[in-house]
């Protein structure tokens, strides 16, 4: 059963409208404190086209390094998606695209649902 925090954020997430889902995987890992460190960096270049933000490092395979899913409600999608190509060098992002629903190996989640399910277990999340 989903601790309160995850249903919360679950809900509030799933309430509002997004433009794009991203998925970041590192290609070389990325620790939690640096990947916050990007997360902020890319927000503050892109905070003219940024609504809202909220983002989540998840734990990889290792449990050492993260990978991040991230919500954007921006004024310009195409605007933001040339804002944040040059991080395409470190690693691969994934454009999930948006109805608020994603297709996943247990079927298809609401969004808010999907990247809310570990925020009890001590993950690195923020909404900017």
């Amino acid at each position: 059963m989903k601790t309160t925090i995850d249903r919360e954020w679950g809900n509030y997430l799933g309430s509002n409208e997004w433009d794009l889902y991203l998925t970041f995987h590192y290609y070389n890992g990325c620790r939690p404190k640096n990947n916050r460190r990007l997360m902020e960096k890319m927000y503050n270049k892109n905070h003219k086209i940024i609504e809202r933000m909220f983002f989540v490092s998840e734990r990889s395979a290792n449990y050492q390094d993260v990978h991040s899913h991230i919500l954007i409600k921006t004024s310009s999608v195409t605007d933001l998606l040339k804002g944040i190509k040059p991080l395409s060098s470190i690693c691969n992002i994934k454009q999930e695209g948006i109805n608020n629903e994603i297709k996943t190996e247990e079927g298809i989640l609401k969004v808010g649902y999907y990247v809310s399910k570990f925020l009890s277990q001590g993950v690195d999340y923020d909404l900017l």
